[in-house]
């Protein structure tokens, strides 16, 4: 299952596997996978544990969007796919903030 974020329609979840589609004998870290698909590591917002989004660019023409991307929000974790670069950045503009301060609150202490 993946969500596919265009900037017109916004977020739409579909119920295919594209990591499986294309790793069918995957070892499971999905950075990896996203990487094998023909992805390269762009940059990661947030922290791993409670909130973070970790972007992977094509570096190959033939993939079929510019950017996937690792969502986790708790113990929620999602791949989001944008057609174009454009897409990426309209989504990162609203949810990077959020997953910045989700991130930065985790490391507070309140007495």
């Amino acid at each position: 299952m993946y969500v596919e974020y265009m900037k017109r329609t916004g977020p739409i979840t579909y119920d295919r596997d594209l990591l499986e589609e294309a790793l069918p004998d995957s070892k499971g870290d999905v950075a990896e996978d996203i990487m094998a698909m023909g992805y390269s590591a762009g940059f990661n917002v947030g922290n791993f544990e409670v909130a973070s989004i970790q972007m992977f660019n094509r570096w190959s023409p033939d993939r079929e969007f510019a950017v996937l991307a690792i969502v986790i929000l708790g113990e929620a974790v999602e791949i989001y796919a944008f057609p174009t670069n454009e897409d990426a950045w309209d989504y990162l503009k609203d949810a990077a903030p959020t997953v910045k301060t989700l991130a930065e609150l985790s490391l507070m202490t309140f007495d």
